[in-house]
């Protein structure tokens, strides 16, 4: 009797065990992450984990990704009319599963148009851009892996293009590292070209960041300014600021501290 009821206790404690790791498991894929607003063409878009909702389309969702996002951007990289969702699908932890996804809206719903494995790439920051200034706008992406002639894992800036027919993402540009250790970037019209440059958050040293502008040569980047030292950890553009960590910047203040190079 008695080894009778030490067998029941050891199971009813084993099946506690295994529900509380499925609640766990149903917790961390359902509320991973926090729930973020995207403005499209189609209006704003509100992505809550795996499920993506369009106000102005219905209240219900668009589409129900199989597993949460933990990045999203948007901007018109197809095709398909107005601008589409690009998204960084699964764990954003280190060697976890993840994938690239670009998810369109047509008739009131959302259809994935490109998926591509993300796991080595490690995304932790999209911009739609016009990266290598072909007219087509393409995905700007910071990655944190190794490269073969830098093998420390740490943070990097990759261009990505979208192949419509295969339905995935190819490199555009894999840069091993800029002028130094990458710490943010963004794009923005630093010398009035009316094309869109690489602004790039170096560390100079150990303890401190400078900024530096790059633009497309045809086969990579090259330096056409540089500022002085910033205190900050991350970098942002909008139409009219640049925005540090700290502050906000008008573009054109901002663009005469940097010193550009002839």
């Amino acid at each position: 009797m008695r080894k009778k009821i030490i067998i029941l206790y050891s199971f009813s404690l084993l099946c506690l065990i295994f529900a509380l790791f499925l609640c766990f498991r149903v917790y961390k894929i359902r509320r991973p992450y926090p729930t973020m607003k995207v403005n499209t063409s189609h209006g704003e878009v509100i992505v809550d984990n795996h499920k993506i909702y369009c106000a102005n389309i219905s209240d219900k969702p668009i589409i129900n990704l199989a597993e949460p996002v933990y990045l999203a951007t948007s901007g018109d990289v197809t095709s398909h009319s107005g601008e589409e969702l690009i998204l960084a699908v699964g764990d954003s932890g280190r060697d976890k599963k993840k994938y690239f996804v670009c998810v369109a809206i047509e008739e009131g719903k959302g259809k994935v148009v490109a998926k591509s494995p993300a796991d080595i790439y490690n995304p932790w920051k999209f911009i739609i851009a016009d990266t290598n200034l072909d007219g087509k706008l393409d995905l700007a992406c910071g990655v944190k892996k190794e490269a073969p002639l830098h093998p420390v894992f740490c943070k990097r800036m990759f261009f990505f293009g979208i192949d419509e027919e295969k339905q995935k993402f190819y490199p555009i540009f894999l840069f091993s590292r800029l002028s130094s250790r990458l710490e943010d970037f963004t794009f923005a019209d630093v010398n009035g070209d009316g094309k869109d440059e690489v602004i790039a958050l170096l560390w100079k040293t150990a303890q401190e960041r400078c900024i530096l502008c790059y633009r497309w040569i045809g086969n990579g980047l090259e330096v056409i300014s540089e500022s002085l030292d910033i205190h900050g950890n991350k970098i942002d553009a909008d139409k009219n600021n640049i925005i540090l960590e700290y502050e906000s910047i008008p573009k054109e203040e901002f663009f005469q501290s940097l010193k550009l190079i002839p």
